[in-house]
């Protein structure tokens, strides 16, 4: 993967770049208010009835695992994975095939996520970068442009609803606000904080914009004021790192999973009791490499050795799909939880729906 190169500098959020985040925030809480599940949500009853539908074995045999996967929200028929072998797959569920091998990276694929609002892609690795594919299966893709806005392992990244802006997290103890939305990449700024020294694990911007949640090595979840580039709110209820976070599309809810074997739900409108803490999810000690709301937030998946769904709110154990061979490490929903899809460690790509 040759690459231009784009080094990142620490700044702020210039006011134009705010009015703007700002004016999407606005947007999507109106058209939050009074919306109810779409009448193709799958049911409880869909959900307990999934069975495996598709295994894609991807990546290389010698280098084996997938690593990250993200659902393209523009055509959910095509699923972007990285690997331990350093390359981007486009899979293309509607031929169950292939539809683009990516030469990514020179170390692991960390994080992957394909933009709602663009033909790009972005991933992000342990070789310290980030690269950004602009283009599609059919045209092909362009050369990835690198953001060199981090010095050590780059291990989550976020698209911002406006489609404009990235945030990534790495292990040097900083998380990165990057501009993507111009000719080239432009990092506007780098954000530490003085409790977090060992690294950041996983990041999610919250569903309006304004907020970051950012996962840390030793633990803490922290949630950041992406304007103000100051931690509103610290849950320190995990004893491990921080391997993934989701936030519910209303904006309520935070999901986390840890290398401490626990999943844990929290209601960001409760922080003042408990730290917000509403649930821990029982794994049996597996670590919990994954957790995704599904788009109405009615549904949790969360992924360890294997895949369970719960349902939001109740948190209560809809379904668990098991089959892979290694631990899972990335999950996610299709459109209105139709299927559920898995990356594992054993190279598998599998597709749980209705027969």
């Amino acid at each position: 993967g040759d690459a231009m190169d784009v080094d990142g500098d620490a700044g702020g959020v210039p006011p134009a770049v705010e009015a703007a985040m700002q004016a999407k925030s606005a947007e999507l809480q109106k058209g939050r208010k009074g919306r109810k599940a779409p009448p193709s949500l799958a049911s409880v009853a869909d959900l307990a009835e999934y069975t495996e539908t598709g295994r894609h074995p991807l990546h290389s045999t010698t280098k084996k695992g997938v690593t990250a996967l993200s659902v393209d929200p523009k055509d959910e028929s095509l699923v972007v994975t990285g690997g331990q072998d350093g390359g981007v797959i486009v899979f293309d569920k509607s031929t169950g095939k292939v539809g683009k091998t990516i030469k990514a990276h020179s170390k692991p694929v960390t994080c992957v996520q394909a933009s709602a609002t663009a033909d790009v892609i972005f991933s992000g690795s342990a070789d310290k970068v980030v690269k950004v594919w602009s283009g599609n299966v059919a045209d092909g893709f362009s050369k990835g442009v690198a953001i060199k806005a981090h010095s050590a392992e780059v291990t989550g990244l976020s698209v911002h609803p406006t489609g404009d802006y990235i945030a990534t997290s790495s292990m040097d103890a900083t998380w990165a606000f990057t501009d993507v939305g111009g000719a080239a990449p432009k990092t506007l700024m780098t954000v530490s904080d003085s409790s977090v020294a060992d690294g950041y694990s996983c990041l999610s911007f919250h569903p309006d914009g304004l907020l970051c949640g950012v996962g840390a090595a030793k633990g803490a979840v922290q949630i950041f004021d992406v304007r103000k580039q100051s931690a509103v709110a610290s849950l320190p209820e995990h004893t491990d790192r921080v391997l993934s976070l989701d936030f519910s599309e209303n904006g309520y809810y935070l999901a986390t999973g840890g290398a401490d074997g626990q999943a844990i739900c929290w209601d960001l409108r409760k922080l003042q009791k408990n730290n917000g803490c509403i649930k821990k999810l029982d794994l049996g000690g597996n670590a919990c490499s994954s957790v995704c709301f599904d788009h109405s937030g009615s549904y949790l998946a969360v992924a360890s050795n294997d895949v369970k769904v719960y349902k939001a709110k109740k948190w209560e154990l809809l379904a668990t799909y098991e089959g892979h061979k290694a631990a899972v490490s990335s999950v996610a929903f299709a459109a209105d939880a139709q299927s559920v899809i898995s990356g594992s460690m054993d190279r598998n790509l599998r597709f749980f729906s209705k027969a």
